[in-house]
């Protein structure tokens, strides 16, 4: 199991739909941290992790998933 938290800035948040973001979130029962940030604990590789969130937010959003790796904390973006 991973603990990975996911972080976003959605930029056409006033004219683009995100019910599949909030979703996706609700999904993984993640626990908000911040308004724009969430901890998700789970099983699925970095990749599918990562690519469920690129499709479910637009081009020119800001996403971001924060990963514990052998050197530490990295920061890997999704968009």
């Amino acid at each position: 199991m991973y603990t990975r938290f996911i972080t976003y800035d959605l930029n056409y948040a006033s004219n683009d739909d995100y019910n599949e973001l909030y979703k996706l979130l609700e999904g993984y029962k993640s626990k908000k941290i911040t308004e724009s940030t969430y901890q998700i604990d789970t099983s699925e590789s970095l990749e599918v992790f990562k690519n469920k969130f690129y499709k479910a937010t637009h081009n020119g959003d800001n996403v971001k998933v924060i990963i514990k790796t052998d050197k530490g904390m990295e920061v890997r973006v999704i968009r």
